[in-house]
């Protein structure tokens, strides 16, 4: 614990190596990231989080891909704002060292199915985007959804909200390259109901004529 503290203080003054060697330290004793761990008896302390920590020491002296795989190693014992983000930058470094990326994400639309009129004002848009170098971002009809971490392959389900008629629903996903892919959701709400029209009274007993539209 004194090794991961000491070493957490190096990483905030900026001296990364000091900080790596402390954290190195610490994982030998006890080498999984977690929230509330105990330290001995009854005492615990908020974070522990070596692996995290020791991928952002290994980031800010350009070790990329020993960075990356600390902090992918920390996602998968305990998730992190502060590791996604550091591990999205690794990943840049990395596309960018071995030559770029220039071609874009692939958006696969699963619902609402094609030409299958909504009888509401929302409506439910869910996919799949897929790329070879990570998923960053995507947006449903403007609005940006959650991603926890870049990933090769990101589901994602969004409400929104739909005016009576045609719509046209922007779908746009863009992967830690920059590149951008841009798809559209036609979504054709109707919210009338029938109207039903009689051609003139009715005398008991008799029969009832008319018209039913929509």
């Amino acid at each position: 614990w004194n090794y991961y503290e000491r070493g957490r203080s190096f990483l905030e003054g900026g001296f990364y190596a000091e900080a790596e060697k402390d954290l190195r330290a610490a994982l030998t004793g006890r080498n999984r990231d977690s929230l509330w761990p105990r330290t001995y008896g009854l005492h615990f302390i908020p974070e522990y989080f070596p692996n995290r920590e020791l991928g952002i020491a290994c980031f800010h002296q350009e070790q990329i891909e020993e960075s990356a795989a600390a902090l992918e190693k920390s996602l998968s014992q305990q998730h992190s704002a502060r590791a996604a983000f550091y591990l999205g930058e690794a990943r840049r470094k990395l596309i960018a060292a071995r030559g770029g990326d220039t071609l874009a994400p692939a958006i696969e639309i699963r619902a609402p199915q094609r030409d299958l009129p909504v009888g509401a004002m929302h409506a439910r848009v869910e996919g799949v985007v897929r790329d070879d170098t990570f998923v960053a971002a995507i947006r449903v009809g403007g609005r940006p959804v959650d991603i926890a971490v870049s990933a090769p392959e990101v589901a994602f389900a969004k409400e929104i909200t739909i005016k009576p008629g045609q719509n046209e629903i922007p779908i746009s996903a863009t992967d830690l390259a920059g590149n951008t892919a841009t798809s559209f959701v036609f979504i054709d709400a109707d919210v009338d109901g029938p109207a039903v029209s009689f051609d003139a009274p009715v005398i008991v007993p008799g029969i009832i004529r008319g018209v039913a539209m929509d």
